[in-house]
């Protein structure tokens, strides 16, 4: 998102509050006396923590259950990822100014290896490397069991499979490497008895992204690997190039870009006057979990 809006011509920086991040990040924060005319922050603690003056404060709130993404009083606006938590703020008793999709760096189509045309294999990417499912999965398929950490570059080891199951951002990014993808639970199939929104298509991709990939929407009971086996049986290798082209259209970086810095424009222009009229200077202050 940093370098999207930089090339808009934005100053854009990075605060994020957390142990470790990686170089390329860590040269993103902001220079000493940069005074920002918009700050997009995420995690609640942030708002509990820090005052904020003279800028338009705006929480970006990514999902219903954490406790540190529930809005906090505080924010000017509130920006959503998803209907669902949409949803949620309005119940909440707060105002959701816009939806925020997940801004996702798309690589040129050139790059994407084409996959199968019969389904090879299969990566399961999760916070856990250990999946009650994987193993039923290894007799049919060669799998990759993954797991989520953030210190290397999970999709350089995915880049052979056809075909990814995970939940989120994990399914956004698969989708923008060109690969078929199963929307699991929010245990990402580790274990059977959860739920799944199922195989993405052009058809279900829209109404999966109300509930941001969580498995929250269709529901799909996954309880033995039959279930599983039933979605992998959807697979076709033109997924891989809609899913792509899907992405490209929806959550490419500089469209998300684009789309935030005209919303924030419309709601920074009816802040009082103290406000700057414009968000050309934009920090994220970000809390990692």
């Amino acid at each position: 998102m940093l370098q999207a809006l930089r090339s808009l011509g934005h100053s854009a920086y990075l605060d994020a509050h957390v142990e470790k991040w990686d170089s390329e990040i860590a040269i993103d924060k902001a220079p000493r006396g940069f005074r920002p005319d918009v700050i997009l922050v995420n995690g609640n603690q942030t708002l509990k923590k820090y005052k904020f003056e003279n800028a338009v404060v705006c929480q970006v709130c990514h999902g219903i259950l954490p406790d540190l993404e529930q809005p906090y009083r505080g924010a000017d606006l509130y920006f959503a990822v998803s209907e669902e938590v949409e949803h949620h703020l309005q119940v909440s008793g707060f105002t959701c100014n816009a939806i925020l999709r997940n801004p996702i760096i798309v690589p040129p189509q050139s790059t994407i290896r084409p996959i199968a045309d019969n389904l090879e294999t299969i990566a399961i990417i999760s916070r856990r490397r250990q999946h009650e499912l994987s193993h039923e999965l290894a007799k049919h398929f060669n799998v990759l069991n993954l797991g989520n950490p953030p210190s290397r570059n999970i999709w350089e080891e995915a880049k052979t499979a056809d075909l990814v199951i995970g939940t989120g951002r994990v399914a956004y990014e698969a989708m923008s490497k060109g690969k078929a993808v199963i929307v699991s639970g929010t245990n990402s199939g580790r274990q059977l008895n959860e739920w799944m929104d199922g195989y993405v298509t052009a058809d279900n991709f829209y109404s999966i992204r109300k509930n941001n990939c969580s498995g929250r929407h269709y529901k799909k009971r996954v309880s033995n690997i039959s279930d599983l086996l039933l979605e992998t049986m959807k697979y076709t290798r033109e997924s891989g190039i809609q899913n792509y082209n899907l992405v490209s259209r929806e959550n490419d970086s500089q469209i998300i870009a684009s789309y935030l810095v005209h919303r924030l424009n419309s709601l920074v222009n009816r802040r009082p006057t103290r406000y700057a009229s414009k968000a050309k200077r934009i920090l994220l202050r970000w809390y990692k979990q």
